[in-house]
């Protein structure tokens, strides 16, 4: 495992690993510089990426994507399209929790991203990726696209929340709550496959993910969780939970196409989305996780 993480430390800081990230901070899915960071990020290993690497991640987004969330492509610049050209929440909850696990200071650095969370959560509390879902009457949120922004706020504010802070989670939290984490407001069951454990998880959720956050914030704010919630959390514990590991159930990547490099502004290439060692390593079903363990173990102990 120590050789993988250096294998993709060293990938980092490579002139190989920063040419992608000039050339673009997401693409390709997912063995791009950017999912090295993340998958250094789940395992407690921020304080690994190089610097260099962070650094030329943040000018690659300041110089690429609007400080704004369009909601139709007329609003990019002639021939961006959404997919490729802009931010959306779940990618910079997870730059803002990656950059301020390295000890970047993301308001000082980037300081557009906390007010874009508060400026972009949804009436009903959440958030959602669908730039289309900002235009209608009654706009949905995705679990998915919620928990990201939610984590970032929580986990990275060092200093008291802001009235407008604690709203923001308070809503966020209602949100989960009232959709018991993996359902419609119906009572429908919206994933199936949110039940089973994945990691890392990158942007995909899971209800685990769920149940860290919930447990987080309600050790922060001293509220006590509804009884449905903690039920939740026992199966889960039950069906999954090992000796200081938690069993893996699924993998957040599979059957995912990705944007290949160099990116040709007048065509759009895609192919089978590719992985990396250290991720094809930490992610094997069925194996009892450690780093698991260790991710929801640091948020729910405030460790």
């Amino acid at each position: 495992m120590q050789k993988l993480i250096d294998d993709s430390v060293s990938f980092l800081a490579s002139e190989r690993g920063l040419d992608a990230l000039r050339i673009d901070p997401y693409w390709p899915k997912w063995n791009g510089p950017w999912w090295h960071m993340q998958c250094l990020f789940e395992l407690g290993e921020a304080n690994r990426i190089p610097k260099v690497a962070l650094d030329t991640l943040i000018a690659s987004m300041e110089h690429r994507f609007p400080k704004f969330f369009p909601f139709k492509e007329s609003d990019l610049l002639p021939g961006a399209v959404l997919r490729r050209d802009s931010s959306c929440h779940c990618q910079l909850g997870m730059v803002y929790q990656v950059l301020a696990a390295a000890h970047i200071d993301v308001d000082l650095r980037m300081p557009w991203i906390r007010p874009w969370f508060m400026t972009y959560q949804l009436p009903d509390g959440g958030f959602n990726c669908d730039h289309s879902a900002y235009l209608k009457l009654d706009p949905k949120s995705s679990i998915v696209s919620t928990l990201p922004p939610l984590e970032a706020v929580l986990y990275c504010t060092t200093r008291p929340f802001s009235k407008q802070e604690s709203n923001f989670l308070d809503r966020g939290t209602q949100y989960l709550i009232a959709h018991q984490l993996f359902k419609s407001s119906s009572g429908k069951v919206l994933n199936k496959d949110w039940l089973l454990p994945c990691f890392p998880h990158f942007y995909e959720y899971s209800v685990l993910r769920g149940l860290r956050f919930l447990n987080a914030w309600s050790r922060q704010t001293r509220s006590e969780l509804p009884d449905a919630i903690k039920q939740i959390q026992s199966e889960q514990e039950a069906q999954f939970f090992e000796s200081n590991a938690i069993r893996l159930a699924r993998r957040s990547y599979d059957a995912e196409r990705s944007t290949l490099l160099p990116i040709d502004l007048k065509r759009h290439r895609t192919d089978d989305a590719k992985t990396f060692e250290l991720l094809d390593e930490v992610s094997k079903i069925a194996t009892p996780s450690n780093a698991l363990w260790n991710w929801y173990r640091r948020s729910v102990d405030g460790t």
